[in-house]
């Protein structure tokens, strides 16, 4: 699997398949005044056709012209029930930063979706 997204023509993000159930992907937002880079691994498996879980780490670098150079991480897991072509997910997870106010950790938590539209298009919807 290979998949390339985009959100609000600003973050972007690329994932490859190395296998079935794992993925490396690299995504970054290039702004002029400050740069965030995130490197992700994630892991997953179906429990029947409808229900799917994944794991996943992330780590993120960040750059910005006054402030220096900045690093965090995060390790989440999603649940996901439907098929490829709709769906409905819900997931959460820890945050951490180094050498910052997020020492501590801080929780993540998301629900969302997907809906293909043609072949190559889907909907994604999260919040």
């Amino acid at each position: 699997m290979k998949e390339y997204r985009n959100v609000g023509f600003i973050y972007s993000s690329f994932d490859y398949g190395l296998t079935d159930n794992l993925n490396v992907g690299a995504g970054a937002i290039p702004l002029l005044a400050a740069n965030l880079f995130q490197f992700k691994l994630r892991a997953g498996t179906s429990f029947g056709e409808m229900v799917h879980l994944s794991l996943n780490a992330n780590a993120y670098l960040g750059f910005a012209i006054q402030a220096g150079a900045t690093t965090a991480a995060s390790a989440t897991g999603a649940l996901t029930v439907g098929r490829p072509e709709r769906n409905l997910t819900a997931g959460g997870g820890y945050g951490f930063g180094f050498g910052g106010s997020l020492e501590e950790g801080v929780f993540i938590g998301n629900v969302g979706g997907s809906y293909q539209v043609d072949r190559n298009w889907r909907i994604l919807g999260k919040c």
